[in-house]
């Protein structure tokens, strides 16, 4: 993957760009971790874009393409856009979680040895052919969500709607990383393909927290923070700009709510979760099947439910 630094020409266009994208995450926003969003049903996007048309707030949405629909990641995801903005009294924010790896268990695909192996590819300092090809791959990642960025914003420009678009990239959702060298490397090689794509997002770290975990709690510079679990749990590692979201921890809807208040007055931005939106409860889910999972949030039997949860979460804001 070419990784050239940007040109002289371009610099003052991604320095404007960039500042843009801060000042569109400045302020809290709302939304849903809604992981398996690429792989749901068109009715369910339909009536997402209804329900966040009427926020004055900034309302964000988080996925996981690559894992839930690599053959169309990002169908549903335009889907939502262009079917929330046009009218939208406030703005849509996507973010696009670029990878993910299974926190336990031996799978050398998937789980804890290949977030090993990822870390260890961006914190050689010669890397191996193999390193090599996993930092490609993961490139051609970024590649395919900046294309889908730049396709985005030209339309929302040719309708007038370019104020109304953020967009996010999570370089790894949940990570585990204990090296801040190789994940600011990993992070300078995201910006570079952006250069050479001339696409610019706001990047922001996931991290995965709890005893059990390895990861390192350090910053990146320029990069806030996303932390899930119990606001209890994380409010005193998250300042205002960061993001939390209850993803992997089951909330009675109230207790939630209470806590989301207490985020938004801390200035920090929610994302609400629920085990729907990882796959239909009673599935059995495997670490290799994602794209295999029925995506059935806002339709089916949990439909009413979560219509319910989603319009107590959104009244927040």
């Amino acid at each position: 993957m070419k990784k050239n630094k940007a040109t002289n020409s371009f610099r003052p266009f991604l320095e404007s760009l960039e500042k843009r994208e801060v000042m569109s995450v400045s302020m809290p926003s709302i939304g849903l971790a809604y992981v398996g969003l690429s792989h749901a049903p068109a009715a369910e996007v339909s009536y997402m874009a209804n329900k966040f048309k009427a926020q004055t707030s900034e309302v964000e949405v988080s996925f996981l393409p690559f894992e839930f629909n690599p053959s169309n990641p990002f169908g549903n995801a335009t889907k939502l856009v262009q079917e929330t903005l046009p009218g939208a009294k406030g703005k849509l924010h996507m973010t696009v979680d670029l990878k993910w790896f299974v926190h336990n268990g031996s799978d050398r695909n998937y789980g804890p040895p290949a977030e090993r192996a990822f870390e260890a590819a961006w914190a050689a300092k010669n890397p191996n052919a193999q390193q090599k090809q996993i930092q490609a791959d993961f490139l051609v990642c970024v590649q395919k969500a900046d294309l889908w960025v730049s396709q985005i914003r030209t339309w929302a420009a040719n309708n007038g709607l370019q104020n109304k678009f953020g967009a996010t990239f999570v370089p790894v959702l949940e990570d585990s990383f204990q090296s801040q060298t190789a994940y600011q490397t990993m992070v300078n090689a995201i910006k570079a393909q952006q250069n050479t794509d001339k696409v610019a997002t706001t990047l922001r770290r996931s991290l995965v927290l709890g005893t059990n975990s390895p990861a390192t709690s350090f910053r990146i510079s320029g990069l806030s923070l996303e932390l899930h679990g119990l606001w209890s749990e994380v409010k005193g590692k998250l300042r205002s700009g960061d993001t939390w979201s209850n993803d992997g921890t089951s909330y009675g809807i109230d207790d939630f709510v209470n806590d989301e208040k207490k985020a938004k007055q801390a200035g920090v931005s929610v994302l609400y979760w629920n085990l729907d939106m990882n796959g239909e409860r009673g599935t059995r889910n495997t670490d290799t099947n994602w794209a295999l999972r029925p995506i059935h949030v806002f339709s089916g039997s949990p439909a009413s439910p979560n219509k319910a949860q989603l319009t107590l979460v959104l009244d927040v804001f």
